[in-house]
């Protein structure tokens, strides 16, 4: 749907004007951040596409006929660091879904493997993304589709770009109607189940029943598909592997790295056991929050938008590169802001949530707190406000009533 002219035209393209300037800054520096992965690493530490080599390794196992001597952190450091010059071992903590999709590159060389990787992910990304999102000049798309989240991502080499390609696929779906993208953008989030968790929520909470029945179904054949190649034992061994994952999040030594309540507040001094139980009860407004959004009905964006936003906050474990459903939101946003106009402080929040993914860690480590999970709070806000203005008729699903609330 192209985006019509509004009365106040002429202010908020002004404003977009100057939100397209900070974007274009956005994307040279979500470049620039990458540029030391580029370099490669030193010390020990991965260089560009790090991360990728932890999932080849597994795969080069399980051609191997040894999947799970992923779970030996000796077996996987010995080619992690033949891959990609690995000092300190990245520990395997993934389920056999995602193992099942990476094994199939391990095939391949190394370098091969991350550059097909790295295309296939972006190449799927850019399409859910302009599935989601509708038409869009060029230039404007690109910013959204090459925003410094995606930029994290690529850089070391992450799965982000696959599990927000999916949401985007779900919702598209939602939007449109279509349960078999439903189905397969929700169901295959079983690679990283943990980041899809509020879809089924969306989905109940606005009566799609079929298309919940549709994604699990999806979810349980992709279950059933690992376990006939890795075997039961597989499961077993992730379950006894939660406790070493528990304390590696509990130690602090990855909470700079991820962009939860959790971490942030315990990065900030508060007690981890205090931390988790503000997560869980800000975890439990954000299922009633979506829950909320999706039952009632109202303009599809804000809505969308708020369940992306919501994806990375939801779970105590979720990182940096994992914000790429975030650059989807504001794509949405950006969408709502076209028709209807936006304040100043929306667009400082929104501003900020796109430029802030590549400086999380290092602010983390300067402030003393996590700061994309305070951001991703803020544009929640934004997204109620929106949810619950003036609607656009051509914006509500089919067979809803939207409600219509204040503008202030």
């Amino acid at each position: 749907m192209q985006p019509d002219d509004s009365p106040a035209t002429t202010a908020l393209e002004s404003r977009l004007a100057t939100l397209g300037r900070v974007f274009i800054l956005a994307l040279a520096l979500g470049v620039l951040a990458c540029l030391p992965m580029l370099a490669g690493g030193s010390g020990g530490v991965p260089g560009f596409g790090g991360d990728f080599s932890a999932f080849w390794s597994a795969g080069r196992l399980a051609l191997e006929g040894r999947p799970l001597a992923a779970f030996d952190p000796d077996t996987l450091l010995e080619l992690e660091r033949q891959a990609a010059g690995i000092g300190d071992v990245l520990l395997w903590h993934y389920p056999p879904t995602w193992h099942l999709a990476v094994t199939p590159f391990a095939r391949l060389s190394y370098p091969v493997a991350l550059v097909l990787f790295l295309a296939l992910s972006l190449g799927l990304w850019a399409a859910a993304l302009r599935r989601l999102g509708g038409p869009l000049p060029g230039p404007v798309f690109a910013a959204f589709a090459l925003a410094p989240a995606v930029w994290i991502t690529v850089g070391q080499g992450q799965n982000g770009l696959l599990t927000g390609a999916l949401a985007c696929l779900a919702l598209a779906g939602m939007r449109e109607g279509r349960t078999g993208w439903i189905a397969l953008g929700a169901g295959l989030l079983v690679i990283k189940p943990h980041l899809g968790l509020l879809l089924p929520v969306a989905l109940l909470a606005s009566g799609q029943v079929r298309e919940t029945a549709a994604a699990a179904a999806v979810a349980v054949a992709g279950i059933a598909v690992s376990l006939a190649a890795f075997g039961p034992e597989y499961w077993r061994m992730l379950a006894a592997d939660g406790p070493a994952l528990g304390a590696a999040m509990w130690s602090g030594d990855l909470w700079d790295q991820q962009v939860t309540p959790f971490a942030a507040l315990a990065r900030a001094g508060l007690a981890p056991g205090a931390a988790l139980a503000v997560h869980l009860v800000l975890a439990v407004g954000l299922v009633a929050l979506v829950w909320r959004l999706w039952r009632f009905g109202g303009a599809f964006e804000p809505r969308a938008a708020a369940l992306l936003l919501a994806t990375p906050l939801l779970p105590p474990y979720a990182f940096h590169y994992d914000l790429c459903t975030t650059a989807a939101a504001l794509l949405l946003l950006y969408r709502h802001i076209r028709r209807t106009g936006a304040g100043r402080a929306e667009l400082a929040v929104l501003s900020a949530l796109f430029l802030a993914p590549p400086f999380h860690r290092p602010l983390s480590e300067a402030l003393g707190i996590g700061v994309m999970a305070p951001l991703l709070l803020l544009g929640l806000w934004v997204c109620w406000r929106r949810a619950h203005s003036a609607v656009d008729p051509r914006d509500v699903l089919d067979g809803e009533t939207s409600e219509v609330g204040s503008t202030a």
